[in-house]
């Protein structure tokens, strides 16, 4: 029995957030990389690693309501551990139908998508001449809506500040904080960023006054 549900559920070891198990939310899991991965396939007992992001809502269809599980997979990789095209009784996930999802806009409007993302992600904006050094300190590009982005909890986060607005230095400062993870040459980089963006602020209320005195 339990080999079963290892085997069909489970999996022989699952990889959380120090934090999941005592709180199982979503601010409490972690994004999967090529890195992480790799890491964790470099142990020859491991045959393949199936990424999930799970959660709980309430679902309703007239007075009745019930809790549910709420998972997002991989659909290949699921596969290896759950058959899950076996377990689809409406809808059969083929090719054709992959291929669909992912030619999918989220949402027409790019700020719905945006809050869809929740508050543990930051939106920025990185120059292409910058993309790869961004790319190093974890940020990730959206090319549904073609917005590059990371999350508050990276702790790269702070070397990308110079793509971010003051509201989300603000995140990442108070971020580091509780953390403890804030140094004296983070809060200078901070406070290079801020006068920045005070001086980028100057400059449009200039330019903003010249074309007023233009066009009267």
């Amino acid at each position: 029995m339990f080999k079963n549900a290892i085997e069909s559920y489970s999996g022989y070891i699952q990889v959380q957030n120090k934090d999941f198990w005592e709180e199982q939310i979503v601010d409490n899991s972690f994004p999967f990389d090529s890195e992480l991965n790799k890491e964790i396939l470099n142990d020859k007992n491991v045959i393949a690693t199936v990424p999930r992001f799970e959660s709980f809502a309430l679902a309703s269809s007239g007075p009745q309501t019930k809790g549910v599980l709420v998972m997002g997979i991989d659909p290949k990789k699921e596969n290896y551990l759950s058959k899950v095209e076996d377990k689809l009784v409406r809808y059969r996930l083929t090719p054709e139908a992959v291929k669909e999802l992912k030619a999918e806009t989220f949402h027409a409007d790019p700020e719905q998508y945006i809050d869809a993302y929740g508050d543990n992600v930051i939106w920025m904006s990185v120059h292409y001449r910058n993309k790869e050094l961004a790319k190093q300190f974890g940020a990730l590009w959206e090319h549904r809506i073609k917005m590059w982005y990371t999350y508050i909890n990276n702790p790269e986060a702070i070397k990308l500040i110079e793509w971010m607005t003051e509201q989300d230095v603000d995140r990442v400062q108070e971020h580091m904080q509780e953390e403890e993870h804030m140094t004296n040459i983070y809060k200078d980089i901070i406070d290079v960023r801020r006068k920045q963006l005070s001086i980028q602020r100057s400059e449009a209320n200039i330019k903003a006054s010249m074309n007023s005195v233009r066009s009267r």
